[in-house]
């Protein structure tokens, strides 16, 4: 599915294999979801939206985006280079996220 969000904050997390669980973003009003879908990745990813704040989010089409990328270029380079940066913060995230030890595991931490 892809949306976009028209308003509110939403936090997106993963839940590694050994049950770690690391928020990868928060969006805001302008942000997409599920933009991925669009370029025909096949790849499942399982990640869950949770709204922080009162939220709302247009649903669309991969043929009516694919239709407004085509018919506005400004759009189109604006949500490339949107979805460009946000790809490869989430590359360098998840590379973080799923090496470091939970801060609970640090010497000298309590719980």
């Amino acid at each position: 599915m892809r949306f976009y969000l028209q308003s509110g904050r939403l936090r997106v997390t993963v839940v590694s294999a050994n049950g770690k669980e690391a928020t990868i973003t928060l969006l805001s009003a302008g942000d997409f979801i599920g933009e991925d879908s669009l370029a025909g990745i096949a790849e499942h990813r399982s990640v869950t939206v949770t709204a922080i704040t009162s939220s709302n989010a247009m649903r669309f089409t991969r043929t009516e985006m694919v239709r407004v990328m085509h018919d506005e270029q400004a759009f189109s380079d604006l949500f490339l280079s949107i979805y460009s940066l946000a790809a490869s913060e989430l590359r360098r995230i998840l590379s973080i996220s799923f090496s470091t030890p939970a801060k609970s595991d640090w010497p000298g931490s309590y719980s």
